[in-house]
C-alpha cells in the first residue's frame, strides 16, 4: 500500500474487524492495527482529519485517553466546526477524570451542532454526575 486513502480503508477494515471480534486479544490487535494504519496515513497526510479521529476513536477503546485526547484534539484544531472529534474528546477526558472540561467540551460541540445525540448524552451524563439534574 502506498496511498492515504489505502491506508485509511485499512484501518477502518481493521477497527470493524474489532467491533465484531469475540476475543479481546483479537479485538486488542485488530485496534492497533487500525492505529497503525491511520499512523500510516498520517505520514502521508498530516491534515488528514478523518484519520486522527478514526486514531482518537481507536486508541480510547484500547483505554489509552491520553493519547486519544491528543488525537482528537488535533482533528479538531485542523477542523474546528466537526463535533465528532469534540465529542470523542469530552469522552476521553470524562475517563481522564476532568470532568469540567468534559462538560466545556461537550457544550462546544452542541453549540455547533444543537442536535448531536452523542453530545447531549455526555453533557447530562456529567451534569447528572454533578448533581445538576435540573441541567441535565
Amino acid at each position: 500500500m502506498s496511498g492515504a486513502a489505502e491506508w485509511f480503508d485499512q484501518g477502518v477494515k481493521a477497527a470493524a474487524a474489532a467491533q465484531k471480534s469475540r476475543s479481546a486479544a483479537r479485538a486488542q490487535r485488530a485496534l492497533q492495527q487500525a492505529i497503525d494504519a491511520f499512523d500510516q496515513v498520517l505520514r502521508l497526510d498530516s491534515g488528514h482529519v478523518a484519520a486522527l479521529t478514526q486514531r482518537g476513536l481507536a486508541q480510547a477503546q484500547l483505554g489509552q485517553h491520553d493519547a486519544a485526547l491528543d488525537s482528537f484534539v488535533a482533528a479538531s484544531a485542523k477542523q474546528p466546526d466537526d463535533v465528532q472529534p469534540l465529542v470523542g474528546a469530552a469522552r476521553s477526558l470524562l475517563q481522564l477524570g476532568r470532568a469540567d472540561d468534559a462538560l466545556k467540551t461537550f457544550e462546544r460541540a452542541l453549540a455547533l451542532r444543537p442536535d448531536e445525540l452523542d453530545a447531549q448524552a455526555g453533557r447530562a451524563e456529567v451534569l447528572m454526575a454533578k448533581g445538576d439534574f435540573g441541567r441535565a
